[in-house]
C-alpha cells in the first residue's frame, strides 16, 4: 500500500512528465508548478484531519505523516477536506485539489467512478465487519455489492472524524446528517447504513450501536413522541422499542385500551378481516394514547385521566373543561358575578373531541393537502383532515364492537350518552369543514388518457420497444454466435425489462384488480397458464392466460371480503390476446422470471426453472430486502410499491411519448404536486370506470373487470369532467369512443384471431382498416420478414 510519501513522489512524477489529465479539456499535458505546492498543502491537511479520530489531536510529525499508508484514506479524502476546511475561505477549491490529487495517484476519480471492494482499503476496526460480509456473500451468494457497502459507509464516517464503529453515534438523525454534509442522498446512506447493521448482526456484535430510527418525527401515534422510548421504560418495557408493535406500546401505555383492541382484533381475525383492517386498528389506539400525552405535556400535567385507567367508554363520557378563546361579552361578565367565575367561556367536551382537536394541526400539517383559504392555516384547528376524521370513527367503531351492543342491552343509559357525544363530534367536524375547502387532491379531473388509449395507443407502444429490443438480441446472438459478454448481458436485461413492463401494464389494463393483487399472485393459482408444447413436451407458447382471486385466498392476494352474503367473493377472468401479447407473455413467464428468480436468490440457475413445476410469484423481484427473503412463504414475490412503479412508469412514457403530452420528469417532484396518484397502478381502475361505466354504460363489464359494486365505481372511480365531455365530441383517437369497434372484438375472446398481424398493419387513424387481418393476417414469416425490414 503506498505511503503518503511514495504518493506525493507519484503526483509529482506524472506531473513532471505532463501526464496529468485537464478535467475540463479531457488532454494531458504541462502542469503548472504554481499549483503544485497548494495542492500538495491541502492534501497535507485532509491526511491530518483523517488521522485524528485514530492518533487523536496529537500533532504527527512529518516523518509519521509521510509515513501513513493511503488506501484506507483515498475514497474519503475530498470530503475530509471539505468538512475539514469548512470555516476557511474557500472549502471546495481545497477538495477539488484533493480530489485531483488522489485521481492523478490512484488513477480513478475519487467522486464519479466506483470504487472496488479492496480489502486494502479497510481500516483495522472496520476489519471484521467487513470479513463477515465477504464470508457471507461467498456462502449464500446474495449481497455481494454488501462489503462495498460498508466500505462506502466507512468512508462516510471517517469523513465526519468517526474512524471506529464503537464510537458511531447510535443516532438515525446523525447518521443522516453526516451524509447530507458530504452531499449523499438518505436512500444511499439508508443502504448503506444496512451493510453495517448487516455486519453487526453476523458477528453478534451486541455492543455496535445500530443507528435505527427509533422516532418517526411525522408519525401520529406513539413513535411520534420524542421520549417514547423513556416512556416505555417506565411502563416496565425492558424490549427495544423497535422491536415492539403499535399495539404492544398501547397496552404498555394504556393497558385497558390495549386489552380491547386485542380482544376486538381477535373476534375481527376469526371473522376473516384483513391485516389492514388490524393495522387501522393498532394505528387509531396509538394516535389516542400519543395524542392524550400530547394533551397532558400541553398542560404540563397529567390533569386530564390516568392512562393506565383509560377505558374506551371514557374517551365519549368524560368531560373535560376547555376555555374558548375570544372576548367576553356582557352576559359571561354577568354570569360571572352571580357565579362567582371566571368571566372566560368554559365549556365542557368529551375527552375525544379534545384530542381531534389537539391532533388537528399535526394532521394538517403532514398531509399533501392544502387549504384553499390560507387564512384559516392561522386557526387553532385548521380543518379536521379525512384521517382525523376516520380515527374518530374507528375509535368509536372499537368501543361498539368492544361493549356497545351488551351495554346498550344491559345499561342503555350508560351506553346513549357515548353514542350521542359520537354523533356530536362527527357533526361538529363535518360543521366546522364546509368553509374550509382542501385542495390538492387525487387529480382525477386530469384524466391524461382513456382506457381505449391505453389499450390501443400506449401497449402497442410498449409491444414495439419490447421487439426492438428482442430484435437487436437476435441480431447480437447471430454476429457473435453467444451472449455471454457484460454487454450481451445488459443487452438481454433491457429487453427483458422491456417485456416485464409490457406484460405488467397491459394485464393490469386487461384484469384491473387492486395492484396488491398482483404482487402477492402465485404462478398457477393466481394466475394459470395453458402452455403450448412442442413434441417433446417443452413449453413453446402460451394459448390461453387466466386470473383466479378469491377473497378466502392469503391476505396479501386476496380480494376484498364480501360482507353483504355468505359466500366467498371470488372471480375468474380470461385474459384477452389482444390486450396481453401471448407470445411475449411466455418470454415473461419463462424467461425473464427464471432470470429474476435466480438473481433473487431463489432458483440456483436459470436452467432450473421449470415451467410445469412452478409455484413461484408472478411478478419477481430480482433485488429482494432482507425482509422480504426471510419472510414466510416468500416466492420472489416483488412488493406493491415496486409493481406500481413499473405500471406508472410506463404510463409516463405512454403520455409523454405517444400522447406527446408536456408533464414533468416521473422523477421529478412537480409531478408528484400536479398529477398526484395518477402515475400508479391504481389509476388504472379510474381509466376502467370512466370508460365502461361512465362512457358505455356498461356496469356489468366494469363491476366484473375490478371486482367493485357499481356504486363503488360511481362513487370513486368515474369522472366525467368537462375536458372528458369535450373529447366524446372530437373525431380522432382521443374520443373515448374512437376504438369502440377494436375493443369490442378484442372482448369476443375469438381463438382463431391474430393479433400480430392486426397490431402490425394498425393505424389509428383508421382503427377499423385493420380488423381484417385478424382473420387473414400474414404468416409469421412474412411478419419476422417485415421486422427486420423495419
Amino acid at each position: 500500500m503506498p505511503t503518503l510519501a511514495e504518493s506525493i513522489a507519484t503526483f509529482l512524477a506524472k506531473a513532471d512528465a505532463g501526464e496529468i489529465v485537464n478535467r475540463k479539456t479531457g488532454r494531458a499535458g504541462r502542469f503548472p508548478k504554481s499549483r503544485r505546492d497548494p495542492i500538495l498543502s491541502n492534501v497535507r491537511a485532509a491526511v491530518r484531519h483523517a488521522l485524528i479520530p485514530m492518533h487523536g489531536d496529537r500533532c504527527l510529525s512529518d516523518a509519521e505523516l509521510e509515513a501513513t499508508e493511503m488506501a484506507p484514506l483515498f475514497a474519503s479524502l475530498p470530503d475530509v477536506a471539505y468538512l475539514g476546511a469548512v470555516e476557511r475561505s474557500d472549502p471546495g477549491k481545497e477538495r477539488s485539489n484533493v480530489r485531483l490529487f488522489v485521481s492523478v495517484v490512484t488513477g480513478r476519480d475519487a467522486v464519479t467512478e466506483r470504487k472496488p471492494a479492496d480489502p486494502s482499503r479497510v481500516l483495522p476496526p472496520f476489519e471484521p465487519l467487513y470479513e463477515a460480509l465477504v464470508r457471507d456473500a461467498e456462502a449464500t451468494g446474495l449481497r455481494r455489492n454488501y462489503p462495498a457497502a460498508l466500505l462506502r459507509f466507512q468512508d462516510l464516517l471517517l469523513a465526519n472524524g468517526v474512524a471506529d464503529p464503537t464510537v458511531i453515534p447510535d443516532d438515525f438523525d446523525a447518521v443522516m446528517a453526516m451524509g447530507a454534509r458530504v452531499g449523499r442522498s438518505r436512500s444511499r446512506v439508508h443502504y448503506e447504513l444496512g451493510a453495517y447493521r448487516k455486519a453487526a448482526d453476523l458477528l453478534g456484535a451486541a455492543d455496535l450501536p445500530r443507528c435505527y430510527e427509533v422516532v418517526t418525527p411525522r408519525g401520529q401515534g406513539i413513535r411520534g413522541l420524542p421520549d417514547h422510548p423513556e416512556l416505555l421504560r417506565r411502563a416496565g418495557v425492558a424490549t427495544n422499542p423497535l422491536d415492539l408493535t403499535p399495539l404492544d406500546m398501547v397496552k404498555a401505555l394504556a393497558p385497558k385500551l390495549g386489552a380491547a383492541v386485542e380482544e376486538v382484533t381477535n373476534a375481527g381475525r376469526h371473522a376473516g378481516l384483513s391485516p389492514a383492517w388490524e393495522r387501522s386498528l393498532a394505528d387509531t389506539a396509538s394516535w389516542i394514547v400519543a395524542s392524550l400525552i400530547r394533551l397532558q405535556e400541553s398542560h404540563g400535567q397529567a390533569r386530564e385521566i390516568a392512562l393506565p385507567t383509560l377505558t374506551w367508554y371514557a374517551l365519549w363520557t368524560h368531560r373535560v373543561a376547555v376555555q374558548i378563546t375570544g372576548t367576553t361579552t356582557e352576559r359571561d361578565d354577568q354570569l360571572a358575578e352571580l357565579l362567582g367565575e371566571s368571566a372566560a367561556p368554559v365549556e365542557m367536551q368529551p375527552l375525544m373531541r379534545r384530542l381531534a382537536d389537539i391532533s388537528a394541526r399535526r394532521s394538517y400539517e403532514h398531509s399533501p393537502l392544502t387549504l384553499k383559504n390560507p387564512a384559516h392555516e392561522d386557526d387553532e384547528v385548521p380543518v379536521y383532515t379525512e384521517k382525523l376524521m376516520q380515527q374518530v370513527e374507528i375509535a368509536f367503531m372499537i368501543a361498539h364492537r368492544f361493549f356497545g351492543t351488551t351495554l346498550l342491552q344491559k345499561s342503555p343509559e350508560k351506553w346513549v350518552p357515548a353514542r350521542v357525544a359520537y354523533e356530536e363530534l362527527t357533526g361538529h367536524m363535518e360543521t366546522y369543514n364546509k368553509p374550509r375547502h382542501l385542495v390538492g387532491r387525487k387529480a382525477k379531473g386530469k384524466l391524461v388518457l382513456t382506457w381505449p388509449q391505453l389499450v390501443c395507443l400506449g401497449l402497442p407502444y410498449l409491444r414495439r420497444r419490447a421487439l426492438h429490443l428482442e430484435a437487436q438480441v437476435q441480431e447480437r446472438r447471430a454476429r457473435l454466435g453467444h451472449l455471454e459478454s457484460r454487454e450481451s448481458q445488459k443487452l438481454v436485461d433491457d429487453f427483458h425489462n422491456a417485456v416485464r413492463d409490457y406484460v405488467t401494464t397491459a394485464v393490469l389494463a386487461d384484469d384491473s384488480l387492486r395492484v396488491k393483487n398482483y404482487s402477492g399472485a402465485i404462478a398457477g393459482e393466481h394466475v394459470v397458464v395453458t402452455p403450448i408444447r412442442d413434441a417433446r413436451g417443452r413449453w413453446v407458447g402460451v394459448s390461453e392466460i387466466r386470473t383466479r382471486f378469491s377473497g378466502l385466498d392469503e391476505h396479501e392476494v386476496s380480494l376484498k371480503v364480501d360482507t353483504r352474503g355468505t359466500t366467498p367473493n371470488e372471480r375468474e377472468r380470461r385474459l384477452s390476446p389482444g390486450i396481453v401479447d401471448h407470445r411475449l407473455f411466455h418470454v415473461f413467464w419463462t424467461e425473464g422470471r427464471a432470470r429474476a428468480l435466480v438473481r433473487a436468490g431463489v432458483l440456483p440457475d436459470v436452467q432450473a426453472f421449470d415451467p410445469a413445476d412452478d409455484g413461484y410469484a408472478v411478478w419477481v423481484t430480482p433485488r429482494p430486502s432482507e425482509r422480504q427473503r426471510t419472510a414466510a412463504g416468500w416466492r420472489g414475490h416483488m412488493s406493491t410499491d415496486s409493481l406500481s412503479e413499473i405500471f406508472g412508469r410506463s404510463l409516463h412514457a405512454i403520455v409523454r411519448d405517444v400522447l406527446r403530452m408536456n408533464v414533468p420528469d416521473y422523477d421529478d417532484p412537480a409531478l408528484t404536486e400536479e398529477y398526484r396518484a395518477i402515475f400508479s397502478a391504481h389509476y388504472v381502475r379510474l381509466l376502467v370506470g370512466n370508460y365502461f361505466g361512465g362512457v358505455l354504460g356498461d356496469w356489468t363489464t366494469a363491476c366484473v373487470r375490478t371486482n367493485d359494486s357499481e356504486a363503488t365505481l360511481r362513487k370513486h372511480y368515474v369522472h366525467i369532467s368537462a375536458a372528458m365531455n369535450e373529447r366524446m365530441h372530437r373525431r380522432g383517437p382521443e374520443n373515448p369512443r374512437w376504438f369502440n369497434s377494436v375493443i369490442a372484438r378484442m372482448l369476443e375472446l375469438r381463438d382463431g384471431d391474430d393479433w400480430d398481424a392486426f397490431w402490425d398493419a394498425f393505424d389509428p387513424d383508421r382503427p377499423d382498416a385493420a380488423l381484417p387481418q385478424l382473420e387473414t393476417g400474414p404468416t409469421a414469416a412474412e411478419r419476422r420478414r417485415r421486422r427486420r425490414a423495419a
